[in-house]
């Protein structure tokens, strides 16, 4: 229990002080007070039983040990055994008596110490013992040609659960774009993240260049992926060492200035105390949303893989940086298959393909113009995100 109290504390304080912003902003300070001193108080109550329990139990050992001993001096003081114990007899008892005291006082210190470790290793334990992930594949992809196929996929996260995903079936050609919209919880988040065996199917089968991703190695498979993600992590390191990574092989610093000018991150980069050698601090925190947004781009573009995913990948930056993104955007797609999560629908109109998805389906699929002249979903998805009337 107080393993849990105290990671409680932790979790919480860890919370306040990533979310300062919002919690200043929203004026939550005394809700955030009240929460803390909640578990703090609870994980007090936890120590003090703790401590209670270990200053109660040496003196309730000191009273049995005191209490034996009585016993056995008034046993040894009875008329009948006073004629067949000798004095040297009574003394070698008694002393052994004290002499037992300090071991037992120890024993009561070992106790509660023992107890704390079988609780620690009990949630270490519960870590270890998860299942890791499966890699059943035993075939290999060097470079794949960028050929995607979606064949009747449905996906639920557990078995008595609502599907995500209900067969879903769609094709990518190499150096295609294929976009997807739709409303937030329409599934299209998991359907990207299904390619990189993030989670496995329920049914239907995903292949690259004709091969079951599920027989594919999965070091294999993820090499062939490159991933900017709506919510950006960028590690406590060098800006460098952010763009490169994941790479095994040496890169140089022209390579990733190179990364660094496509996605339109140099100018600012530049700017930065120690150039390329800056450390951008937990999660890029001292960088601006739009910057760890241009520095993820960096490092797919760097990646070099077959297959691009991007979710939301201009979200962060203004209109001028926007529009110089989605150009190097649009050179690199030429070279490689990508995947596009796109709410802002403006980013995605030259996309080979748009397919528009609701509750987990396929609704409808084509064109940009395709689709408007359909006048369904998209249209009316487009006609409200650009106010036609």
């Amino acid at each position: 229990m107080i393993q849990d109290s105290m990671g409680d504390v932790s979790h919480i304080s860890t919370e306040i002080i990533e979310g300062h912003r919002e919690v200043k902003t929203f004026g939550a300070q005394s809700y955030e007070i009240k929460r803390f001193d909640k578990v703090n108080q609870k994980n007090r109550r936890q120590r003090m039983k703790k401590l209670a329990t270990e200053a109660i139990s040496q003196p309730i050992i000191q009273l049995i040990t005191v209490l034996g001993l009585s016993v056995v001096i008034y046993l040894a003081t009875l008329p009948e055994m006073l004629e067949t114990i000798t004095p040297g007899s009574f003394i070698s008892f008694v002393t052994a008596m004290f002499m037992i005291l300090t071991p037992l006082k120890r024993l009561t210190k070992v106790n509660a110490k023992l107890q704390g470790g079988i609780a620690a290793a009990e949630s270490i334990f519960t870590l270890l013992d998860q299942d890791p992930e499966k890699d059943t594949g035993d075939k290999t992809l060097d470079r794949a040609t960028g050929h995607i196929e979606y064949n009747n996929v449905s996906f639920s996260y557990s078995s008595d659960s609502k599907q995500v995903l209900n067969a879903i079936s769609f094709k990518a050609e190499p150096g295609q774009t294929i976009a997807f919209v739709g409303q937030s919880g329409s599934g299209k988040t998991t359907l990207v993240s299904l390619l990189a065996r993030f989670y496995n199917l329920s049914s239907g089968k995903i292949k690259i260049d004709g091969i079951d991703i599920d027989a594919l190695q999965l070091t294999d498979l993820r090499k062939q992926l490159s991933l900017v993600n709506q919510q950006i992590v960028l590690f406590n390191d060098t800006v460098a060492n952010n763009i490169a990574y994941g790479h095994t092989d040496h890169v140089s610093n022209e390579q990733i200035v190179e990364a660094a000018k496509a996605a339109h991150a140099w100018d600012f980069i530049e700017q930065l105390p120690d150039g390329l050698a800056t450390k951008v601090g937990q999660n890029g925190v001292l960088l601006s949303g739009g910057q760890r947004q241009r520095l993820a781009i960096a490092r797919a573009l760097l990646r070099d893989a077959p297959i691009l995913i991007l979710d939301e990948a201009t979200a962060s930056l203004d209109t001028e940086a926007e529009r110089h993104i989605q150009a190097a955007l649009e050179t690199l797609m030429k070279k490689r298959t990508t995947l596009v999560i796109a709410h802002r629908l403006s980013t995605i109109e030259k996309a080979d393909q748009i397919v528009v998805m609701h509750d987990g389906k396929i609704v409808e699929a084509g064109t940009h113009a395709e689709l408007i002249a359909k006048g369904h979903q998209y249209a009316e998805l487009h006609r409200l995100q650009f106010q036609e009337k």
